[in-house]
């Protein structure tokens, strides 16, 4: 299972236009990745919808609905975080 933290419910907005003249906003947080065979974890970032809330501070993995095959018949990840139950993450 991989195990994702959340340190911080902090997030940074980007917003602009794109090359059609759209404005866009792109809300993402940070987060930690730990992935086997690395002794620390890599800090990544999440987008979140819009209106989406930011995840608490705690860890989670990720949701099936997170693997999605897009254009071109390549699979591809749209992270959906859920929290790791507190006695799973005692075993670990």
């Amino acid at each position: 299972m991989l195990k994702i933290s959340v340190l911080t419910t902090e997030t940074s907005v980007r917003s602009g236009k794109n090359k059609s003249g759209n404005e866009y906003r792109m809300v993402s947080q940070p987060i930690w990745v730990h992935l086997s065979g690395k002794p620390f974890p890599t800090e990544s970032k999440v987008l979140l919808q819009d209106g989406q809330p930011p995840y608490p501070q705690g860890d989670y993995t990720l949701h099936d609905t997170s693997y999605v095959v897009g254009q071109y018949d390549r699979l591809e990840l749209n992270p959906v975080l859920i929290p790791i139950p507190q006695q799973t993450q005692k075993a670990s």
